[in-house]
C-alpha cells in the first residue's frame, strides 16, 4: 500500500490528482483508490494513460460518484454514497421532537454507502464482495 497526499488544494486541483497518481503508479501502484472530488478526474486519467510498471493496466476505485459515464475500461469501482436514508431519518426525527440527540452515519445496511459494480469486477468476485457485504450487515465480520 503506497500512500500519497496531492497537497492544500488537493479537492480541487486535477493537474495535482494526475500528477500524484503517476508517482504512484510509477512506484508500483496497479489500482489507485482515489478520494478528491475534481482531483479525482486527475486521478482517473493518470491511470488511463499511465501503464503500472509491469506493462499492465492500472485501475482506478472512486469516492461518492458514479464516473462510468466517462470511463475508457480503467474504472474498477466507486465507494457510492446515497444520503437518502441518511436525510430521511433527519426528517423523522425533526417530526418525531428528537432531532439532535444521535449521530447520523452512512452504512451498508441502509443502503447509505455501497460499491458500484462495474464490467471491470468478475460477477464471480462480485458475489463474493456481496457476501462479504452481508456478513458484515448480520455481524459476522
Amino acid at each position: 500500500i503506497r500512500y500519497a497526499v496531492i497537497g492544500p488544494a488537493a479537492y480541487s486541483d486535477a493537474a495535482g490528482g494526475k500528477r500524484v497518481t503517476e508517482s504512484l503508479i510509477a512506484a508500483g501502484a496497479d489500482i489507485v483508490f482515489g478520494e478528491g472530488n475534481g482531483s479525482s478526474f486527475g486521478m482517473l486519467q493518470a491511470v488511463e494513460t499511465t501503464k503500472a510498471t509491469d506493462g499492465g493496466k492500472v485501475y482506478f476505485i472512486d469516492v461518492i460518484g458514479d464516473k462510468t459515464p466517462i470511463d475508457k475500461g480503467y474504472l474498477l469501482s466507486s465507494v457510492l454514497w446515497n444520503l437518502e436514508p441518511v436525510f430521511a431519518a433527519m426528517i423523522a426525527d425533526v417530526k418525531a421532537g428528537s432531532y439532535g440527540s444521535h449521530n447520523y452515519d452512512i452504512n451498508l445496511k441502509d443502503g447509505s454507502v455501497d460499491l458500484l459494480h462495474t464490467k471491470n469486477i468478475p460477477d464471480d468476485v462480485w458475489a463474493e464482495v456481496m457476501k462479504a457485504k452481508q456478513d458484515i450487515i448480520d455481524g459476522k465480520i
